[in-house]
């Protein structure tokens, strides 16, 4: 319908010649686009597995965005970025929160430092949803003060509400495919190491 006025004012060679050059500019347009959308999953998810892994008693305002813009945009990741490469990120990030989260409980340098405890039960609500989004099983402890006994929970992640670790003993288990046994710390950081090795060197 757009070039019908095009077809009263010129001959249909000249009108076939800019239908053409507007086709190309269009396939032109769309590559540009893919290839500058997976450019920008890719950086976020280099910062994401950089950051997760070197994290110690600080988390960015920058980490925060790019968690929330992975899980904003999970469906649209390319394939590496699979449940399983999720797994073992949350398994890594849920220890590093929780050594956040034991540093504010116990270190009097934390406690009037509101950005801090801001910024952590920020991350660990996008923990928490991201968990949710891939549907995995976590375990954790906590301890009944009454009988002093420890208890287990260990059940789908959907089956809980966490915004926070306050009454965890340690940091909440992701579980492997089988649900019985967790992703432990060392392993988690593994994958993601060589995950970034891939990806800087296109391996």
């Amino acid at each position: 319908m757009q070039y019908f006025y095009l077809l009263i004012l010129l001959p249909p060679e000249i009108v076939n010649i800019i239908y053409n050059i507007n086709l190309k500019d269009k396939v032109a347009s769309s590559i540009v686009r893919f290839y500058k959308t997976r450019y920008q999953y890719n950086s976020c998810m280099k910062y994401l597995i950089r950051y997760t892994l070197f994290m110690e008693y600080d988390i960015s305002f920058d980490y925060i965005k790019s968690l929330q813009f992975s899980l904003t945009n999970f469906y649209n990741l390319p394939k590496t970025y699979n449940n399983y490469f999720f797994k073992n990120l949350l398994a890594l990030l849920s220890y590093k929160l929780m050594t956040i989260h034991d540093a504010i409980l116990f270190s009097k340098q934390y406690i009037k430092n509101d950005y801090i405890n801001y910024y952590l039960k920020k991350c660990i609500n996008i923990w928490f949803k991201f968990c949710v989004k891939i549907n995995c099983k976590i375990s954790f402890y906590t301890i009944n003060h009454i009988s002093n006994q420890t208890i287990n929970y260990r059940n789908y992640v959907n089956k809980f509400k966490i915004n926070s670790f306050y009454k965890m003993l340690y940091a909440p288990n992701i579980l492997e495919y089988d649900g019985e046994f967790p992703i432990y710390k060392g392993e988690a950081y593994q994958f993601l190491s060589d995950k970034l090795y891939e990806i800087e060197n296109h391996v």
